[in-house]
């Protein structure tokens, strides 16, 4: 998995370009966000980026570009800022909060069209509990890779922690400096890179129980209305506990049934509709597929560096040795 690095409005131009011509109409964007302090009290460095089967992360440096990362026009008028807003695209993420927060707060975008994983986890595991999982136990537990790729995959989260997190010695600032660090680098594309795998992993739990793919979509636009509220705070306790009467599927084990289970599953009178309908549709596999060939647009580097791309493009490239392949 290759990762570049955009940081010019040429460089936006041309990702909104890929995503409108895309061979997956309309593909699917799996998105993070970090910063310092993510969210309305913080501010966004990163977004990160991967849309299959493109099998590049692309971190758009919000940091550098600020505004122009969002208001940059596509040859046809198309912004990143339409795009996140658009019901056409679906957009995944992993706890969408303090990323819609911090999107909103600061740029004045409304997500539309999500997913959040973790809900989708948190509904469909088979032993019920209070608590939502975090990434790392989700890729640890879901993803499907063996246990020497789970150990690598932790030890790139672990090297770019050291850096950032203050309780290790780093510093939050380091999603600032530039060039960016390579470890930073790397653990930015680590966020993203296995969110497909777990994203097939859940909607594959998740079939056949249409009622409850509703509610959890209507979980997820809850927490982008809530991101976005004057009382909304993304630091407190409350924010690891799972949604209140979203019970696991615990009747699944046929030796009692959960009747709070059984309310969230009954019809509320809402409709199935997309992206959701997308997650529990057979051809979700092909929109999370990377092809495994390089891309023959980029341009090979081990280090940081900045390389100008074919088509007028002036994105800065990062060849990111990332050991996970799909």
């Amino acid at each position: 998995m290759s990762t570049i690095l955009i940081d010019s409005e040429e460089g936006v131009r041309h990702l909104i370009g890929e995503i409108e011509s895309s061979s997956l109409q309309p593909p699917f964007l799996f998105m993070d966000l970090e910063g310092i302090y993510l969210g309305r009290l913080g501010s966004i460095s990163i977004l990160q980026l991967l849309v299959p089967p493109t099998p590049i992360v692309r971190l758009l440096d919000v940091h550098v570009l600020q505004r122009l990362a969002f208001e940059t026009k596509s040859t046809t008028g198309t912004t990143f800022k339409d795009i996140l807003e658009s019901d056409r695209y679906p957009k995944a993420f992993f706890d969408l909060r303090n990323d819609s927060d911090a999107l909103y707060s600061y740029f004045g975008i409304r997500l539309q069209s999500v997913i959040d994983i973790q809900l989708l986890e948190f509904g469909t595991r088979m032993v019920p509990g209070r608590f939502l999982k975090s990434l790392a136990k989700s890729i640890e537990e879901d993803s499907g890779i063996n246990y020497y790729e789970v150990k690598e995959w932790q030890a790139g989260k672990e090297a770019g922690y050291m850096l950032f997190d203050p309780l290790k010695g780093g510093s939050y600032d380091v999603f600032n400096h530039r060039p960016l660090d390579e470890a930073i680098a790397d653990y930015c594309t680590r966020d993203v890179v296995l969110l497909p795998a777990l994203l097939q992993a859940y909607a594959r739990r998740l079939r056949g129980w249409e009622n409850l793919a509703i509610n959890l979509q209507l979980e997820a636009e809850k927490r982008v209305s809530l991101s976005q509220s004057a009382t909304y705070n993304g630091k407190a306790q409350h924010m690891a506990q799972g949604p209140k009467g979203l019970a696991s599927l615990v009747i699944r084990n046929d030796s009692f049934v959960d009747f709070e289970f059984v309310r969230y599953c009954s019809s509320n009178g809402s409709r199935l509709t997309f992206p959701m309908s997308l997650v529990l549709s057979p051809d979700l596999p092909q929109y999370c597929i990377m092809k495994t060939e390089t891309p023959e647009e980029m341009v090979g580097t081990s280090t940081p560096t900045s390389t100008c791309l074919p088509a007028a493009s002036t994105e800065s490239v990062l060849e990111i040795s990332v050991a996970l392949e799909f």
